[in-house]
């Protein structure tokens, strides 16, 4: 029964943790607030810029934009968001499975950061699709570092709720069958220090 327990727990917690990129991704990278991204990733303040311009990886929209160029690099951001959520309910899972509070939030941190990475890898081919010259080095390192910043802002708020949906319980080691295996070849009295 414990153990079932314990399996509920930990799905439940890299739900959470898949539903907080999700969650982020589907709201700040709509595109009603794309205005809102651009201003804040070309802010006068470097803090605010710096932690603004990798959410412009997510600015989804299911229609290509009208105008000029008007299907230019739309599918970027919709692979950038799947990968994420993706990546991150699959490195959550082997992240979770039988760990405490403090090594779950930790794992899903990192998990979340190493998805955000990948996430911005995988996009950069279509982001820069039709680009002459553009495909570079430079550009996989600017994606690269987009995503693994973007990853490790988000991740922290997916390790928060990945060890909330923990619940209580879980924070000694799940791993038991040593212990339970020692007691069961025991066998001695041990109130008696000679008894055999």
């Amino acid at each position: 029964m414990a153990d079932a327990a314990s399996r509920i727990r930990t799905t439940a917690a890299v739900a959470a943790a898949a539903a907080v990129p999700l969650i982020v991704t589907a709201a700040l990278g709509n595109q009603a607030l794309q205005g809102w991204r651009n201003s804040r990733a070309s802010s006068a303040n470097h803090w605010i810029a710096d932690l603004f311009q990798p959410i412009a990886l997510t600015g989804w929209r299911f229609t290509p934009r009208s105008g000029a160029n008007a299907t230019a690099h739309w599918l970027a951001p919709l692979v950038f968001d799947a990968a994420l959520v993706v990546l991150t309910a699959l490195l959550a899972t082997a992240a979770a499975h039988n760990r405490g509070r403090i090594a779950l939030f930790l794992g899903v941190w990192g998990a979340t950061t190493l998805a955000g990475a990948a996430a911005g890898l995988l996009c950069t081919p279509l982001a820069y699709a039709g680009v002459s010259g553009m495909a570079t080095a430079d550009t996989y390192r600017d994606t690269l570092a987009g995503g693994l910043l973007l990853g490790f802002l988000i991740g922290v708020l997916a390790a928060i709720a990945a060890s909330v949906f923990l619940g209580s319980g879980s924070s000694r080691s799940a791993n038991n069958t040593t212990a339970r295996a020692a007691q069961a070849d025991r066998g001695l009295d041990e109130t008696r220090p000679l008894s055999t």
